[in-house]
């Protein structure tokens, strides 16, 4: 044989579902903390500390008004609220107010310069512009609670709502309309002045588990059923409608809207629909993989968020998969699709408890500068000078597990050597080795039958890197039989900067190879050789 070229290794992705020796030969059948984009495997982003948290974090949510800088809010195992900051943390819970004990996730939502807050089995809250604390919503009954807390048009949506002891887990209730910086004023279906009111979606053979709008219109979740609201010009408001998509979503805070279509985690299927037609983009691909190794006594933590930054889908999962490194019940893995080239990825997660955009860029506060002992005279400065910047991140918070450091995070998603965070540390308890590989090549298409013995002798990456990476590791490995087990070689040292190949000697009639870098650096592998001689018929 010959040297066996390698390319396109963005083309296909990592594919969990089908066997490798069927895979093309620039698919890849494993990997973790890489992704694919322009023919290239890449590192992908890692996971840099902005904050480190006084206490481990149930949830987390950023405040984005337009006027003024981001705020980042998390709640805190002691069921307190806290804004967190690089200075520390500050309680900005209500006064005496103490949600119950409650493994359901929580939501948030915005809408016109107010953030909202929902802890289910309590009152849901609200941070305006003026706001020093979280206040409970006006006109809300301190008996309500609901299990998801949704903005749709000028109306803020409770789903799944509670009433003192009576569940209604059909229930949609909508507010009256909403002002600029303020909460809406009243939720009194009752009262014929005000906008206000509620359904019951009688069609729905189980209950609400959360929402989203889609465009001009809302769908509401439950595990396997969806419904479409839209606006209406009459006094009843809303119309409903069931939709015919045959899936619901696995969690609250599982579905995510792009370019007008949902992109779900389901109970059994990662889709996308946009109200009319509905998609698996995980079958055949990584959707037996994902299921078959996904810790379902944890969905509450699960969460999708749309990469507005590298036009990713994340949908982050707890998973059993020996391929995980973090332990701990928050979130460890993420299955990361890529919209341009629906290719398939995978990164490792710190026991990650939500994700979310945000800006990072904050301010400096009068208030530290005091503690500081920085008065504003000692300032050359104006308090302008003194704002943050708007530039979005992908944001991730991290609750506390043994094997970290003993602090909770806040985390910025960012390359290593060529992202927007410079200044933030890149610390690699948060971070795992990346790596890609591929098993159960065969070469049938490359003129070698089955029977062939090969014998691999030489690789050949073609690898670019950030800066000196110290150490990459490439391994290669042979079976007999599709099933039999690779039997992998030690791993060989390849010095990027001053070597060109790496000698290596294996056989079998199917080969497997990967590739490794451990140093915390950015990476593009975008092709490689690999010098096969037949070892004869056996």
């Amino acid at each position: 044989m010959a040297l066996i070229q390698f390319r396109d290794l963005a083309q296909q992705g990592i594919i969990r579902d089908v066997p490798p020796h069927s895979l093309p030969l620039n698919a890849w059948s494993a990997g973790q903390n890489v992704r694919f984009h322009a023919g290239k495997a890449m590192r992908a982003p890692v996971l840099k500390t902005w904050a480190r948290l006084g206490r481990p974090a149930l949830f987390s949510c950023a405040y984005r008004p337009a006027s003024l800088e981001d705020s980042i809010f998390f709640l805190g195992d002691d069921r307190r609220i806290y804004r967190a900051s690089q200075a520390g943390d500050e309680n900005v819970a209500p006064e005496n107010w103490t949600p119950p004990a409650s493994k359901l996730s929580p939501s948030s939502t915005s809408l016109g310069d107010v953030l909202y807050l929902n802890v289910p089995g309590a009152a849901p809250l609200f941070w305006g512009p003026e706001s020093k604390k979280f206040t409970p919503l006006p006109g809300w009954d301190k008996d309500w609670s609901c299990r998801s807390l949704r903005t749709f048009g000028n109306y803020i949506v409770a789903l799944n709502v509670s009433k003192g002891g009576t569940r209604i887990p059909q229930m949609f209730k909508w507010s009256d309309l909403t002002l600029a910086g303020q909460p809406p004023s009243s939720w009194d279906a009752n009262d014929p002045t005000t906008n206000a009111g509620e359904n019951v979606l009688e069609g729905l053979s189980s209950p609400i588990i959360d929402g989203l709008e889609m465009r001009h219109a809302f769908v509401v979740y439950a595990s396997d059923q969806a419904y479409l609201v839209q606006q209406i010009n009459n006094e009843m408001i809303f119309s409903f409608q069931r939709l015919g998509i045959n899936g619901g979503v696995i969690a609250p805070n599982c579905v995510a809207e792009v370019n007008g279509v949902h992109y779900c985690f389901g109970t059994s299927d990662i889709y996308r629909h946009d109200g009319t037609s509905r998609e698996s983009i995980a079958d055949g691909r990584i959707r037996a993989h994902v299921f078959e190794t996904l810790d379902r006594d944890a969905t509450e933590n699960f969460f999708t968020l749309y990469d507005t930054i590298n036009g990713d889908v994340i949908f982050a999962y707890r998973s059993s998969s020996s391929d995980a490194v973090f332990q701990g019940k928050g979130c460890n893995q993420a299955a990361i699709f890529n919209i341009a080239s629906s290719t398939w990825s995978f990164i490792d997660l710190p026991n990650i408890v939500q994700g979310y955009v945000a800006s990072l860029e904050q301010g400096q506060r009068y208030l530290d500068m005091e503690k500081a002992g920085i008065s504003f005279e000692m300032l050359f400065a104006t308090y302008l000078d003194l704002e943050g910047g708007h530039t979005p991140s992908i944001v991730f918070a991290s609750s506390t597990v043994p094997d970290m450091a003993p602090a909770s995070r806040i985390l910025a998603y960012d390359f290593v050597d060529t992202g927007k965070q410079k200044n933030l540390a890149v610390e690699a308890v948060c971070n795992a080795p990346a790596w890609i590989e591929r098993t159960g090549i065969d070469l049938d298409l490359q003129g070698a039958d089955l029977a062939t013995y090969k014998q691999v002798l030489r690789v050949y990456p073609q690898a670019s890197f950030a800066r000196n990476p110290d150490t990459v590791r490439i391994s290669v490995g042979g079976a007999l039989t599709p099933s039999g087990g690779d039997q992998w070689k030690p791993a060989v040292l390849f010095d990027p900067i001053k070597q060109y190949k790496v000698d290596v000697r294996t056989g079998g009639r199917y080969f497997s190879y990967r590739y490794q870098v451990d140093a915390l650096v950015d990476f593009e592998l975008s092709g490689f050789d690999c010098d096969v001689a037949s070892g004869g018929r056996r």
